[in-house]
């Protein structure tokens, strides 16, 4: 990541939902803090450059706070900021366990 990024939560729980992003953030090793900042960042993802992008999110009423958080974590990766969660396993144990799932008759 070239620059900072600073996250404007809106809506039900910013605060909650950015600390919940910022922790999950970390575990995937992106250096990200949940802070309050007077231009309105709730999280914000550090980088060594000093610019700052500025990313504004508005959350949806209906969505918990760990939804939500994975929603902007989703969002930062759409957009290039972030890593998003990959699956571990190769093209051919995914074949291997769908072809499992077929025999034993869960999915068709």
């Amino acid at each position: 990541m070239s620059e900072n990024i600073c996250v404007q939560i809106k809506g039900e729980a910013p605060n909650e939902v950015a600390h919940i992003a910022a922790e999950r953030l970390l575990e995937r090793g992106i250096n990200a803090v949940a802070q309050p900042s007077p231009d309105g960042c709730l999280l914000v993802l550090e980088s060594e450059n000093k610019s700052k992008k500025v990313l504004p999110v508005e959350l949806d009423p209906h969505d918990t706070p760990d939804f939500a958080a994975e929603k902007i974590i989703d969002l930062l990766a759409e957009n290039g900021l972030a890593i998003s969660e990959t699956s571990d396993y190769t093209p051919e144990e995914e074949e291997e366990i769908r072809r499992r799932l077929q025999n034993l008759g869960y999915i068709e």
